[in-house]
């Protein structure tokens, strides 16, 4: 905001609140800053809250999970930069059928580029923990899945905020986010007690699922924007499918990390060649690849090749 009063070629000046433009801003930023106490908030609250009730050991094992399954997160936020320029465009241009298809199609390759990693956290957590933190660690496994689920959900949902901060719904997300807050504390309060990080993992898997669900209804409600169509809900029934054999597969060998290796490599194979021949992509994610590879200045014509003849 004070960068936009300093530098702005626009009419903005500090001493005239009265000015329509200056309303309008802060109408629209306070908002945003609120919603940027409620996240710092929403991040420090169960750790504090273990180092209340429970040891520092505790605390250091969950701050080993935390981070891990944070990772989850790093695509949806890379491709932000990507993503609010383009929508932003579409929506100033009443183009709203172009910015759902957005969407949808960002939506699906998020889903797609984050699911190995997903994979990794979910069924191996143990190997995982072990292998970045040491043995000592391996008992974060459980909150460690609890919180690769919470985040994975979020980003299965989509740009949910970005697409409302973009419509100019920042109230709304304050609201959301302040509710969401409120659940976080609450929860942690009643199941860190007991249950001590897997408690702690619950409350803020929950409280980010909860802050999602709100934004995707407004956005399906008042927009009409969502990304189960047929071909990301076919992908998904795939990834339930893959999961549920794999997990049997965990369990039926002894585990090693050449055994952990050899299960992540066949996992990549099968489930990329099951998503090719059941032809879940469309021309629109080839001219999706296109806007990408111009962005990023990269050269992806193997892939759109291989699209191609899928499609």
């Amino acid at each position: 905001m004070m960068y936009m009063v300093k530098k702005s070629p626009l009419a903005v000046g500090t001493n005239d609140v009265s000015n329509p433009m200056t309303k309008k801003l802060l109408s629209f930023s306070v908002p945003l800053l609120a919603v940027s106490m409620l996240m710092m908030v929403m991040s420090w609250t169960d750790t504090l809250m273990l180092g209340y009730f429970k040891s520092p050991d505790v605390v250091g094992l969950y701050n080993a999970a935390l981070p891990l399954a944070n990772l989850l997160s790093m695509t949806l936020s890379s491709m932000s930069f990507i993503y609010i320029p383009t929508i932003s465009q579409l929506y100033s241009k009443n183009l709203m059928n172009e910015l759902k298809r957005s969407y949808i199609i960002l939506t699906k390759w998020i889903f797609l580029v984050t699911l190995p990693l997903f994979f990794v956290l979910f069924l191996f957590p143990d190997i995982m923990l072990n292998l970045l933190f040491g043995s000592r660690y391996i008992g974060a496994s459980v909150a460690l899945q609890i919180l690769a689920f919470g985040f994975f959900l979020n980003i299965c949902l989509g740009f949910t905020y970005n697409t409302l901060l973009v419509l100019g719904k920042s109230k709304f997300l304050m609201c959301t986010f302040a509710i969401s807050a409120i659940i976080n504390i609450i929860l942690n309060m009643v199941l860190i007690p007991p249950m001590g990080i897997v408690g702690a993992s619950l409350a803020s898997a929950f409280s980010l699922t909860v802050v999602k669900i709100l934004n995707m209804v407004k956005l399906y409600r008042f927009f009409g924007v969502h990304p189960f169509v047929k071909n990301y809900l076919k992908i998904t029934g795939l990834l339930v499918i893959f999961l549920f054999i794999f997990y049997v597969l965990r369990n039926l060998v002894i585990m090693s990390f050449w055994m952990f290796a050899a299960l992540f490599l066949l996992f990549l194979v099968a489930y990329g060649l099951s998503v090719l021949f059941t032809k879940s992509f469309e021309e629109e994610d080839v001219m999706m690849l296109l806007t990408i590879e111009k962005g990023l200045g990269l050269n992806l014509t193997p892939i759109k090749r291989i699209l191609k003849r899928f499609l």
